[in-house]
C-alpha cells in the first residue's frame, strides 16, 4: 500500500512554506508528500470527477486499485470521499474509508494493513497549529 498527499494552494495560508508543518498530520513512512503550486492535480481531478469549474477537487480522499495508471488524464479512483459540499453519501467517514481500503487490499491478495477506524482520524478535527486552518 502506498499513500500520496498532494498539498495545493487553495486557502490564502496555503503556501509552500507551511507544507512541512502540515505534513505532520500524515506522519507515516508510507506517505509521500508533494507540493503542487499550480494546482494541476486539483484541475485534473475536477475534470475527471466532473465537479465543474466552481468546485476544485481538494480535501478529497481517493483510493485506487493496483492497476491504476496515469496516462494523460488522472485515473478515476476505485473509491473516494470528501470534506466538501458534494454528495452527502461520499462525506468523509474514517470507518468506511478503512473498510474500502481493506476490501481493495484483500481483493489484491494482501493482508489488511489499515486498522479499525480509530487509526484514520477525521481531519476536520486536526488543526495546523501554526495558522489554525485545515489542510
Amino acid at each position: 500500500m502506498r499513500a500520496y498527499s498532494v498539498w495545493v494552494p487553495i486557502l490564502k495560508s496555503d503556501v509552500e512554506g507551511t507544507v512541512a508543518q502540515a505534513t505532520m498530520q500524515l506522519h507515516d513512512e508510507r506517505v509521500s508528500h508533494f507540493w503542487d503550486a499550480g494546482g494541476e492535480l486539483v484541475k485534473g481531478y475536477s475534470r475527471v470527477m466532473k465537479f465543474g469549474d466552481e468546485q476544485p477537487a481538494w480535501d478529497i480522499y481517493f483510493v485506487f486499485d493496483r492497476d491504476a495508471e496515469w496516462k494523460g488524464e488522472p485515473p478515476a479512483p476505485a473509491f473516494w470521499m470528501h470534506q466538501l459540499k458534494l454528495a452527502p453519501e461520499k462525506r468523509f467517514d474514517g470507518e468506511r474509508l478503512a473498510a474500502e481500503i481493506n476490501k481493495l487490499l484483500q481483493s489484491a491478495g494482501q493482508r489488511c494493513l489499515v486498522p479499525r477506524a480509530g487509526a484514520i482520524r477525521d481531519p476536520r478535527h486536526e488543526r495546523n497549529h501554526q495558522d489554525g486552518h485545515r489542510r
